[in-house]
């Protein structure tokens, strides 16, 4: 390799591909980062249904519900939660 392609520089016959190979990967990362923020989102969001979870058993628990009842609504939002991460692929 010299000291010119070093710097950068590259023969007039491999331009092109050089080119085409740049715009490619400047595609591929802004592609990706669009996806990361996806992610992210989706993250953010299953965070909140977790957190308001926690807040409604709370507060099924001090409403001294019966038994079967509290459970019946833990477990319609579990399977809520599950089919939510399955359909996200995260689960």
């Amino acid at each position: 390799m010299g000291l010119l392609e070093r710097l950068g520089y590259v023969k007039e016959d491999l331009y092109e591909e050089v080119v085409k190979e740049r715009d490619l990967l400047r595609a591929t990362i802004s592609r990706l980062r669009d996806e990361i923020k996806i992610y992210e989102k989706r993250r953010q969001d299953i965070e909140d249904r977790v957190e308001h979870m926690k807040r409604a058993m709370e507060l099924l628990e001090e409403a001294d519900a019966p038994k079967e009842t509290v459970l019946a609504m833990v477990k319609r939002g579990i399977d809520f939660l599950y089919r939510t991460l399955k359909g996200n692929g995260d689960g």
